[in-house]
């Protein structure tokens, strides 16, 4: 029996959710959100937005240069390649970025619980908007959709490789979170063949 919670299987949508940031962890290491990127699907892996949301968070250039500072080498140096560390100072308040990203998802997901936050390895990136945008965490159901932990599985079953094979990631929110999706639908047909 479904939870009153619960919606149907129609009405399901994954909001799939990808952050850049200055480490892993927001609470013990006072890692920083600095990027976010999101688009809404239905269970299928289908779109249902229109378009997307994508924002930087907004720091000062003083606070920009002292994040860059604190990060590890690999940090710095993939948000230098992207050229991340440079736009910060242009982005969008973190504020402003939390009520933004919250109207997006209810626009297609209008019931709390609704959708669930997809993506890889999503408990980073829940870590990161439970810590600086707990309003859209908190909108969110509490189940997850982890391609990482899928993928796991179809391994374990013996199903190799991924639609990303041999693709070095840009490590920005937006191209993180289209490979998220196209991994879905892939594992989403290795699953349905499996069980044919």
């Amino acid at each position: 029996m479904a939870h009153q919670s619960e919606v149907g299987i129609d009405e399901r949508r994954l909001a799939w959710i990808d952050t850049e940031t200055t480490g892993l962890c927001p609470f013990t290491c006072g890692s920083r959100l600095l990027e976010i990127a999101c688009r809404i699907t239905d269970s299928r892996g289908n779109l249902v937005d229109d378009g997307g949301y994508r924002a930087v968070v907004r720091y000062t250039p003083t606070e920009a240069l002292e994040l860059r500072a604190a990060a590890d080498d690999v940090v710095k140096a993939m948000h230098s390649r992207t050229g991340l560390w440079g736009r910060l100072p242009f982005g969008t308040p973190r504020e402003q970025v939390e009520s933004q990203l919250l109207d997006y998802i209810k626009r297609f997901a209008p019931k709390r619980r609704q959708a669930r936050l997809a993506g890889n390895s999503v408990a980073l990136d829940r870590k990161f908007l439970e810590a600086e945008l707990p309003a859209v965490e908190q909108w969110l159901h509490y189940r997850v959709v982890d391609c990482s932990s899928t993928r796991f599985v179809l391994e374990a079953l013996g199903h190799h490789g991924t639609p990303l094979e041999g693709v070095d990631p840009e490590h920005t929110a937006w191209d993180d979170i289209m490979g998220s999706i196209a991994e879905y639908r892939w594992q989403l047909a290795e699953l349905s063949g499996g069980l044919e």
